[in-house]
């Protein structure tokens, strides 16, 4: 059965293996396939996802970061070895992974825990390859995807997590923007505002922020501001769809709120307002009129 399925497999990988007879053609006896397998990766330098996670667990590098993370609180929650936590630790990884790709690109001569920047003073310093921005990148993680689980709750202390980590790195204003998103659907909306103000200071062309800005804004009842916000979103990202739309309803909203109410306009005029209906004349009529007509109506009418 299994040697069915393989042949099946590589019929359909491979147009001119027609079965039994190219089965025969190609045979590479005495070897197996296993084997042919293993001879090839190693031929490569290919590795197994589990080769792969042995090597990187191994580094002195990462079992730092895998410290940071932990006393950040990343794995709070899950208990080790549950779904949960394999998922969180492989985000880890290749999280891990990437960033020491990256350093791929490093000059031969530096070393291979650090990475050349400029100082302000234009001299070169060395700083670590796992630093506070790539713990923070980690709780970003986690926030985008507690935030697509609509555990707004969770989101907002994975991305508060991220700030502390990061307050003030090149990407924290995303940091800041996303906990806003997460305090608007909790309606938090006076600190979504802060966020979404902290994030602008940070990057004042981060079209999102202007965006987020602008929601919370509408949620508080503020369409001149909102307007506003929207106006610059539009200006830093013109093709964005959803917010010139929501400029449209805003500004509707804006327009309606500031109309002048009837009474107002009486006011402007000069006319008195209108006194209110009902009981005719001032104290009505009093009793109606003494004993009806008199004689009442005369006949034929």
């Amino acid at each position: 059965m299994k040697y069915e399925s393989a042949l099946s497999l590589l019929c359909e990988a491979l147009p001119q293996f027609d079965g039994e007879e190219s089965a025969h053609q190609y045979a590479l006896e005495p070897h197996s396939l296993p084997s042919i397998i293993q001879a090839g990766a190693t031929a490569l330098g290919a590795k197994t996802g589990m080769e792969e996670q042995k090597e990187i667990e191994a580094n002195p590098l990462f079992q730092k970061f895998l410290g940071a993370v932990t006393a950040k609180g990343f794995f709070k929650g899950t208990t080790e070895g549950d779904e949960e936590y394999k998922a969180r630790y492989r985000k880890m990884i290749i999280r891990f992974k990437d960033k020491m790709a990256a350093q791929s690109q490093v000059s031969v001569g530096t070393s291979s825990d650090q990475v050349p920047r400029e100082s302000a003073d234009g001299s070169e310093k060395k700083t670590p390859v796992v630093d506070v921005q790539d713990t923070a990148e980690v709780f970003k993680e986690e926030g985008n995807s507690l935030l697509k689980s609509k555990d707004f709750n969770g989101a907002c202390e994975a991305y508060t997590k991220a700030i502390q980590t990061c307050p003030n790195g090149p990407k924290s204003h995303i940091y800041f923007a996303n906990r806003a998103a997460a305090r608007q659907y909790l309606k938090q909306h006076n600190g979504a505002l802060d966020d979404c103000e902290a994030a602008i200071q940070r990057n004042p062309t981060y079209s999102k922020a202007h965006s987020r800005l602008a929601a919370t804004y509408g949620a508080l009842g503020d369409w001149s501001n909102a307007v506003k916000s929207y106006e610059r979103c539009l200006e830093l990202d013109p093709q964005n769809a959803a917010a010139k739309t929501a400029l449209a309803s805003s500004k509707a909203k804006c327009a309606k709120k500031s109309a002048p109410t009837p009474s107002a306009q009486n006011q402007m005029s000069g006319m008195p307002p209108m006194p209110p209906m009902g009981g005719g004349m001032p104290g009505g009529m009093p009793g109606g009129m003494p004993g009806g007509m008199p004689g009442g109506m005369p006949g034929g009418m």
